[in-house]
């Protein structure tokens, strides 16, 4: 279950490269029947009391589907930089799995994000510090993991220093919540390994890069590569202001690929902006399509959208409720396909340098 919509296709990009058949569900109820299945409850920007009744009603629809969820199957994956209602999520979560503790591994290594003593760093910044405090929807205004989640979460909260200080607060097994540092890779399969063999199976949270772990037995499975050779061509969108995806898209021009965006400048309604992107994007995919389909026979159009809010806006224009990830380009990249479509999702706060350069490499392959 992923917050936002370059989240869930991230965490399904990692499972399929890890050899799991997945789905992605941005919007339909039902379940596609396979392997793995990532779906899409956005609570990256409810207030409190929304986040939970989505999340109520999420799992009780998935019991609904499945008969049962099995907690230790289960992994909520959270935003890198802390923002959202986490901690109202964990509660709703440990209230519907009583007695079972949630670990939470906020790192992600392969991104610049690391925790030590219970604070999250981006590139060793305290998150609180860099432009993720400037953010329009979900400025940070700590560092402190606990701290930040803390005023939305009614059960107890820890800091875990270590896999072996992780391994004793499992034994104790009760509802709380388990914050744990970490600064590789390593680290965090080292905790993963430790919920595996607990007891009493955990609930898992963390970003994207966590479900390496998670679902790869601490990397014995080799991640494969997603390969995009057979794109015609390409379409860069881009609805967000973080001036890491604002770069990107500087650069896609410098590039000569096709590019949409949304103003510098947020407007009065960035609703209706983002709206209106997605809906110029959809027209613009369906023409080319055609186009393709005229001079050749067939056609696959690429797309690469920054931010995630961008993606499910797109997705939702072009009447897409699913997508079915084949992998990652690189670490945070992940590559989807849906009918005709190609695409290439990164998350707004993700600079992905060289990216668009695989991209045009891949075509003149």
């Amino acid at each position: 279950m992923a917050d936002d919509a370059t989240g869930a296709l991230e965490a399904g990009a990692i499972l399929a490269g890890l050899g799991f058949e997945t789905a992605v569900e941005l919007g339909a109820w039902e379940t596609t029947p396979a392997p793995a299945n990532v779906r899409l409850v956005p609570t990256r920007h409810d207030s409190p009391e929304k986040a939970r009744e989505r999340i109520r009603e999420t799992l009780a629809r998935l019991e609904h589907f499945w008969g049962s969820i099995v907690p230790m199957q289960l992994y909520w994956k959270t935003d890198s930089t802390l923002r959202g209602p986490i901690g109202a999520c964990f509660d709703v979560l440990l209230e519907a799995f009583p007695g079972r503790p949630l670990v939470y591994v906020p790192a992600y290594p392969a991104m610049g994000r690391t925790v030590a003593d219970g604070v999250l760093l981006l590139d060793g910044v305290p998150i609180a510090q860099t432009v993720f405090a400037e953010d329009g929807r979900n400025p940070m205004r700590g560092s402190g993991v606990a701290e930040v989640i803390a005023p939305d979460c009614s059960f107890p909260i820890r800091s875990i220093r270590t896999a072996r200080e992780l391994r004793a607060g499992l034994e104790v097994g009760r509802g709380e919540v388990l914050i744990c540092d970490a600064g590789t890779d390593a680290d965090i399969a080292a905790l993963l390994a430790e919920c595996r063999g607990a007891h009493l199976a955990p609930l898992i949270a963390g970003p994207a890069g966590g479900i390496r772990a998670w679902a790869g037995d601490s990397g014995a499975r080799v991640a494969r590569r997603a390969r995009v050779e057979e794109v015609s061509r390409w379409l860069v969108v881009c609805g967000s202001r973080h001036p890491a995806a604002r770069a990107r898209l500087t650069h896609a021009r410098q590039l000569g690929f096709d590019v949409l965006a949304t103003p510098d400048v947020r407007s009065n309604d960035a609703g209706a902006e983002l709206a209106a992107l997605a809906d110029q994007a959809a027209a613009l995919v369906r023409k080319a399509a055609t186009l393709e389909r005229q001079a050749a026979g067939e056609a696959r159009i690429g797309i690469v959208i920054f931010g995630g809010d961008t993606v499910l806006a797109v997705c939702r224009a072009m009447g897409l409720a699913r997508l079915f990830p084949v992998g990652e380009l690189m670490p945070g990249v992940a590559v989807s396909r849906a009918g005709e479509c190609i695409f290439v999702t990164i998350a707004g706060g993700f600079s992905a340098p060289g990216v668009l350069e695989a991209l045009l490499a891949a075509e003149a392959r």
